[in-house]
């Protein structure tokens, strides 16, 4: 069946990019013929880093970063566009919304999933409900995440009338899910993150393998605060390991070993968090590569949005590595590289089973079910 995915997959995120990869080849497990909607308007290295012309210290200070690591951001851009564009299947580009509606794709089917689609802090966002999805074709969402727990009152109307042209819904977080069920009376399911669902023999192929020979920590956040750094600093001086940094930093940076290494790309990725020692991070994704590599973990706690971080270990029965000041590493931290207990490999079992059986009836395989 020919499908269209209807997700974040060129963002420079790695966490992004990493699960619509995972999306097509689930679906093209099934046997299905993915192709992701490619509506991004015009995007170069000068469109995403360059900035406006310096005319005060502050503007300095915002754009010191990009002066001292051009060369790293721009190795980071290619990288992310080599990914995208040997590993996506992609319609033609869109440029507009209105560009998509005149010229819709061949498609039979459309998947909106996964990552944070529906959130809706910055209102309701149509194109990720499918609101242009012609009469007759399919269309089902897979583990779209809301990001949080609320569901704002000034949209709950507009989610419900969208909801409405679904097949089959599915969410990611059971707190997501409770929100979507009051809106609908269509059984809402909830699936785990596509990346569980590709073997890790396929995410070892793509991943490129760090050029390091000592043991390090891998440090991955989408926002700095003094309180990670305060965490990231604790851990690295009683571990005594170099502090690999993958995305924003922190006060840290300068006060511990560090290697900068922002001009990652996908497959850089996959390979730091493989052969990290240790992880710390605030994002959902790397949190999840982590436990798929069986990599030992801290996750910080986000400053607003937490529900699908909380509800991912809480299921495992790892809550206690989401944590949110240093305070929680003051003792012994021996803990920390346990092994993972049962309950991880029993929770994400049956997650995967619950996973491919949803996927089964809301996309019926034209060949076989996994």
């Amino acid at each position: 069946m020919k499908t269209g995915l209807l997700t974040y997959h060129f963002g420079h995120n790695y966490g992004a990019m990493l699960q619509a990869y995972a999306m097509q080849a689930i679906l093209r497990r099934l046997g299905h013929d993915p192709r992701f909607i490619y509506y991004r308007q015009d995007f170069t290295f000068v469109s995403k880093y360059e900035r406006e012309k310096i005319r005060s210290l502050k503007a300095l200070v915002k754009a010191l970063p990009f002066m001292l690591l051009r060369t790293k951001l721009r190795d980071r851009f290619d990288r992310f566009e080599e990914f995208l564009s040997s590993e996506l299947a992609l319609t033609k580009r869109y440029p507009t919304i209105d560009a998509l509606m005149q010229d819709l794709p061949d498609v039979e089917a459309y998947v909106c999933g996964s990552d944070q689609i529906w959130n809706l802090q910055n209102g309701v966002m149509g194109y990720f409900f499918g609101k242009f999805v012609p009469e007759g074709c399919r269309l089902v969402s897979y583990a779209p995440s809301m990001g949080n727990d609320i569901m704002p009152d000034e949209h709950r109307e507009e989610v419900r009338e969208l909801l409405k042209r679904f097949d089959a819904i599915s969410v990611r977080e059971e707190s997501g899910r409770k929100l979507i069920q009051e809106l609908t009376d269509k059984p809402v399911a909830k699936v785990i993150d596509p990346v569980f669902l590709v073997e890790d023999e396929t995410w070892n192929s793509l991943e490129r393998a760090p050029n390091i020979d000592v043991p390090y920590i891998a440090f991955y956040s989408l926002e700095s605060s003094p309180r990670t750094s305060r965490i990231v600093k604790r851990l690295a001086k009683t571990l005594k390991m170099p502090v690999v940094v993958l995305g924003k930093g922190g006060s840290f940076v300068f006060t511990c070993r560090t290697k900068i290494a922002v001009e990652s790309g996908p497959r850089e990725f996959l390979g730091w968090i493989r052969g990290a020692k240790l992880v710390i991070t605030n994002s959902f994704h790397a949190t999840a590569f982590s436990v798929k590599f069986r990599v030992p973990f801290v996750t910080i706690s986000h400053s607003h949005r937490n529900a699908r971080m909380r509800d991912f270990l809480t299921d495992l029965g790892i809550a206690d590595r989401l944590i949110s000041t240093a305070d929680e590493l003051s003792g012994d931290i021996g803990w920390l590289f346990e092994s993972f207990p049962a309950s991880v490999s029993e929770g994400l079992e049956a997650q995967i089973n619950a996973s491919w059986n949803y996927l089964a009836t809301a996309m019926p395989s034209p060949i076989r079910n996994p």
